[in-house]
């Protein structure tokens, strides 16, 4: 299995235990896997959530993508205004600071690594 396929699975899973809780309204891949590029770097996911009530078991869901490759980040935002409320990773749990991003679009241009995002 090349490293394409071993994050769409990743994310496959994820996506199936995710759609059993009650607070996620959307999740989607970002990033290199979304690309067309056959060499993706990691694996970016944004969920939209209601609350914030089910965030522990989102992250115990992300981290168990480890099991199939370590590069990957989750990103959430809040259902009413778009908010970032936090991001988890392989090294970070929920709750980093967003104080620098401002919107969905500026997660997705860090992502793409464009430079002049937050202009």
């Amino acid at each position: 299995m090349n490293k394409n396929e071993i994050l769409r699975v990743a994310a496959n899973e994820f996506a199936e235990k995710i759609h059993k809780l009650s607070s996620p309204l959307e999740i989607t891949i970002i990033g290199s896997v979304a690309s067309p590029d056959p060499y993706p770097n990691d694996l970016d996911l944004v969920i939209i959530i209601r609350n914030l009530e089910e965030m522990t078991t989102i992250a115990k869901y992300a981290r168990q993508m480890s099991r199939y490759y370590h590069g990957w980040e989750v990103f959430l935002f809040d259902e009413y205004d778009s908010a970032p409320i936090g991001r988890s990773t392989q090294m970070t749990p929920f709750g980093r600071n967003f104080s620098y991003l401002q919107t969905l679009d500026d997660i997705v241009c860090m992502i793409n690594k464009k430079e002049n995002c937050y202009e």
